[in-house]
């Protein structure tokens, strides 16, 4: 499915399930050209599981709405509803099912801390602090889960970390243009990487990374006080600033860089070893091991006709190897050299 309908707009797959949306007459062109394509390749689907039109659907544990994209109630009530574990297995569906929605509950990482705490353990000792999470986790699940509006168009990312976990936050942003024709230049120089741009206050970054226009030469000398030559100092520009053509500009300035080129520890590539052409027949042996299926088995390979071979081993040790190379020595000849 993914092969075939793939790169078409609008449209949602997992598996054998497929989602197409859109608004009013898009989402019928959506839906015309993703039936044109299944006639041409054959594909066809089932009727009486088909849903059209609809303006609220559940899908993989999530309910997708005109309003925006919320969790699946059925989710939710499984959630409520599910008892104490009682060992390792049932607190792993438990952390799992919650896991799910975390997309949709704030500060989750820090609730289920204990619980995660308490599967990695070897023992199972369910105590009263682990019941407090499991019920602060359940309330908030029930009663403040958080929705994602599909009609915002423009979105920042805010992460944070602590030692319990990770944290993310989504928040909207207006007026960032969407359209090349939206700048003023028709060349637009960080139009290829513009989704990954965002804005705080006042500031642009590209992930976590301070976009840099016009003083991008004064942080280029910055970044190249030290001389630590080319690849030190891509990686050091690269955690914290971008610019477009910011490796070629790294680049021009080190390899024009009296200092970097005196003192640049550069590794000598390793010259190729060739294995001379054999001048006859199992002259040169090659060889190695492999498993499939918890048996072991010897590759043998000559170089003079590729001539290849495969034998059983078991068990793969010395033993074992030599006794099967001395039977292919019975049946060909003695090789000059072995290769492993």
């Amino acid at each position: 499915m993914e092969e075939t309908f793939g790169n078409f707009k609008g449209m949602g797959i997992i598996v054998d399930d497929i989602l197409i949306s859109g608004k009013d007459e898009e989402h019928n062109e959506h839906l015309k050209k993703v039936l044109q394509k299944a006639r041409e390749v054959g594909v066809k689907f089932n009727l009486e599981k088909q849903i059209f039109r609809s303006t609220s659907e559940s899908y993989f544990g999530h309910l997708i709405t005109t309003d925006g994209i919320k969790p699946d109630p059925l989710k939710v009530h499984a959630i409520k509803e599910i008892p104490q574990p009682s060992n390792k297995d049932e607190l792993a569906m438990l952390l799992g099912m919650t896991n799910f929605l975390s997309k949709y509950i704030p500060n989750l990482s820090s609730l289920n801390y204990l619980l995660q705490e308490l599967g990695k353990r070897n023992d199972f000792e369910w105590a009263s602090k682990h019941t407090e999470a499991m019920e602060q986790i359940k309330t908030l699940i029930c009663s403040n889960l958080q929705s994602f509006d599909t009609k915002v168009k423009y979105i920042q990312l805010k992460t944070d970390a602590s030692k319990h976990g990770l944290g993310a936050e989504l928040v909207t942003q207006r007026g960032w243009p969407i359209h090349r024709h939206q700048f003023s230049s028709a060349k637009p120089p960080y139009w290829k990487v513009i989704d990954e741009l965002s804005s705080i206050n006042g500031i642009i970054l590209k992930g976590s990374r301070v976009v840099i226009s016009a003083l991008w030469k004064e942080i280029l000398q910055q970044l190249h006080v030290s001389h630590l030559g080319m690849e030190n100092t891509k990686h050091t520009a690269r955690s914290v600033v971008y610019w477009t053509k910011m490796n070629s500009a790294i680049e021009d300035l080190i390899w024009n860089c009296e200092n970097c080129g005196k003192f640049s520890g550069y590794n000598q590539k390793e010259p190729l070893i060739l294995t001379p052409i054999p001048k006859y027949p199992w002259e040169y042996l090659a060889l190695d091991f492999c498993k499939v299926k918890g048996r072991g088995y010897l590759m043998t390979s000559y170089y003079y006709s590729c001539f290849r071979e495969i034998n059983q081993v078991n068990p793969v040790t010395s033993e074992e190897t030599i006794k099967k190379l001395k039977a292919h020595s019975a049946r060909y000849s003695i090789t000059e050299k072995k290769n492993g």
